[in-house]
């Protein structure tokens, strides 16, 4: 007679992936420790023994969180870790001071929480670089950042703030006006519409035999790179482009 080691946790014995589940809930990093010891792949037995060859395969790198999730995603005992923005968007007027901000985070349901945060504008910093469970107090985050006035240009600046893992990707608009040039949105629309007719009116004398079709590229070409000088970001002018 073969008698398997029970799964011993702070909740009791774990005899199933529903025990299992509800001890990730509770203690997430008590479940780690135990998908990743010795005796975890006695539990798969009746139903569960469909996902044992899954397991083997998730277990092989210890220690790792992000295949518990994916574990516990595949055998259907959670729901994926979602991610909210308190706000869409950021639209700041350079002052005499360092701007500085928060960025809400609100995070929905339970599991794996490690984001890894990047930013696009050479004028965007961060506090962290990484947030993990213990940034998310009440499933709440406060992402600081800052505005480096020294690399903002005159007009208007584009960044964003990336937050992704292996299971998401979440952009946060950052726009900042210098008033030494371009002085509002406004400005900004009003000239792009401008560039937009341009390149329209260069289709049209195109498709009615005015100008040839090196002209028209080249023409266009010019207009194109004025919008994406404007902003580097639009998908619009990337997809002209």
């Amino acid at each position: 007679v073969v008698e398997h080691t029970m799964l011993h946790s702070s909740m009791g014995h774990i005899r199933n992936m529903f025990h299992f589940a509800n001890l990730a809930k509770m203690n997430w990093g008590e479940a780690v420790s135990l998908f990743y010891s010795r005796d975890f792949k006695n539990i798969f037995s009746g139903n569960d023994g469909q996902y044992l060859t899954l397991y083997l395969g998730l277990s092989n790198n210890r220690g790792n969180e992000q295949n518990v999730e994916e574990f516990l995603l595949a055998v259907r005992k959670k729901q994926p870790v979602t991610y909210t923005f308190g706000k869409e968007k950021a639209e700041i007027e350079k002052t005499d001071t360092q701007p500085k901000d928060i960025l809400p985070i609100k995070k929905n349901g339970w599991g794996y929480t490690k984001l890894n945060v990047s930013v696009q504008g050479d004028f965007l910093s961060t506090e962290k670089e990484v947030l993990k469970e213990e940034d998310f107090p009440l499933n709440h985050c406060e992402l600081s950042y800052r505005i480096d006035n020294g690399k903002l240009h005159a007009g208007i600046n584009y960044g964003k703030i990336i937050i992704e893992n292996g299971f998401c990707h979440m952009e946060f608009p950052v726009t900042v006006r210098n008033g030494k040039g371009i002085a509002s949105v406004y400005s900004y629309k009003k000239e792009i519409q401008t560039l937009t007719m341009q390149m329209m009116d260069n289709y049209l004398r195109y498709r009615t035999g005015q100008v040839n079709q090196a002209v028209w590229a080249k023409e266009t070409e010019i207009v194109v790179e004025k919008m994406n000088a404007l902003n580097k970001f639009s998908i619009f002018s990337r997809l002209y482009q």
